[in-house]
This record gives structure tokens, C-alpha cells and sequence, in this order.
């Protein structure tokens, strides 16, 4: 069972690791030309492809 303090602790894990797979993707599809809109979308799209447990190993693991 999960206590507060561990909640809160896979919650910052699992933010960290949203902003870290975000930032990366933007960060590709600027390379790769996409504009502003792009950019987002593939931020976005990278988020909605985390598997949230994954911010227990700290590690990026897409679905």
C-alpha cells in the first residue's frame, strides 16, 4: 500500500518524466521541421504514449 509521501513521490517521478519525453519530442520534430503546431502535437503525442509505471524505474518506456 502506498503511503502519502510514496504517492506524491511517483507523482513528481511520473510529471518529471512527461516533461522529459515532451521536451525530447518537440525537440525532434523541430529538427525535423514540423512548425510550432508540430512541435506540440508531437510533445503531446509522446505523453499519450507513456506508460506511467515507467517513472518507477526512471526510465522512458513508450506503449
Amino acid at each position: 500500500m502506498r503511503t502519502d509521501k510514496s504517492i506524491n513521490t511517483h507523482a513528481q517521478q511520473v510529471q518529471a518524466l512527461c516533461l522529459q519525453v515532451a521536451r525530447q519530442a518537440a525537440e525532434e520534430a523541430a529538427v525535423l521541421g514540423l512548425c510550432a503546431e508540430g512541435q506540440l502535437q508531437a510533445a503531446l503525442s509522446a505523453i499519450e504514449m507513456l506508460d506511467p509505471e515507467s517513472a518507477d524505474n526512471s526510465q522512458c518506456h513508450r506503449k
